[in-house]
């Protein structure tokens, strides 16, 4: 139960959580992904703008990583 119930965090200091560090909470987050996924007005303007931010800084971590071919 205790894990279960833990907030999700990195962990990288006592008190963090990933929803304190996004500002958000999950069910915010979902409502706000599933919206653009489905092309309809975002209520929370800057909730939204902070995602598509988000999303933008992180766009290299869903890149391939460069590789040399041999030849």
């Amino acid at each position: 139960d205790v894990i279960i119930d833990k907030p999700p965090s990195a962990g990288l200091w006592p008190g963090q959580t990933d929803e304190t560090e996004l500002g958000a909470t999950y069910p915010q987050l979902d409502a706000v992904l599933l919206a653009m996924d489905a092309n309809l007005p975002v209520e929370d303007h800057d909730l939204h703008e902070r995602v598509l931010r988000l999303e933008r800084s992180s766009a290299h971590k869903r890149s391939p990583i460069p590789a040399f071919r041999r030849s």
